[in-house]
């Protein structure tokens, strides 16, 4: 699987997608604040449109990209609220991630979740989301409480897409759960960079690791089987 698709008039749109992802770092390693806030919400809306245009299928990748995009946006912003709001948008994108994983399930949760091989990754995640959140709680404040029940929910997201994958390891379901533990990896990223190291060049580095987490996660909506909604 490469990032770059075959360069053909149907593929323009994944293209336009990179070379604003290359734009937004150097927007945001050069400190370019409004360049930034227009670059931003154009990665999700782009893959939005992509998909539209080739599937338009399954209607949780626009609301949950819709989200992401506002959680990008507000997130921008040192301020209490606006970072607070944008988690919840986060939050609400990865609700709608589970969502979609459930689908995926051959059992029902409370049976698959008994077995090791699915409930490791819980147990993986669970350590992973302590470590980090006892890291960097000396440097939240006030925003510790929205942090946390955001990281707790990417977590088991998180957990849940390795679950699925490894319960039947399709194509679909690998593009969602590299897309969901490089999206884990962009938020701890985000959470030591913006409240502990404050650096510009691992500011531009999200949008490096956020990039590829999007591109993969619509590559799951686009490869997924068609079903009945």
């Amino acid at each position: 699987m490469t990032f770059l698709p075959t360069l053909n008039r149907e593929n323009v749109l994944l293209y336009v997608f990179w070379g604003l992802a290359g734009l937004l770092f150097y927007a945001r390693v050069s400190d370019l604040a409004s360049l930034n806030f227009v670059l931003t919400p154009l990665l999700s809306i782009v893959l939005i449109f992509e998909y539209h245009r080739k599937v338009g299928e399954d209607q949780t990748l626009y609301f949950s990209f819709i989200f992401c995009m506002l959680g990008d946006l507000m997130t921008i912003s040192g301020d209490f609220y606006n970072f607070t709001s944008g988690l919840i948008a986060y939050w609400g994108a990865s609700i709608l991630f589970n969502f979609s994983l459930s689908r995926e399930l051959q059992t029902p949760f409370k049976i698959a979740i008994k077995k090791p091989v699915f409930f490791l990754p819980f147990i993986l995640y669970g350590v992973y989301c302590i470590i980090i959140m006892v890291f960097i709680r000396p440097f939240l404040g006030a925003l510790f409480i929205p942090i946390l029940i955001y990281g707790l929910t990417l977590s088991l997201t998180c957990a849940m897409g390795l679950a699925v994958y490894w319960q039947d390891r399709t194509i679909p379901r690998k593009h969602f759960a590299t897309g969901l533990i490089v999206l884990s990896a962009t938020a701890s990223l985000i959470g030591i960079n913006r409240f502990y190291l404050k650096s510009d060049l691992l500011y531009g580095v999200e949008t490096l690791l956020y990039a590829p987490s999007l591109f993969f996660i619509f590559m799951y909506f686009k490869t997924k089987p068609s079903r009945v909604l």
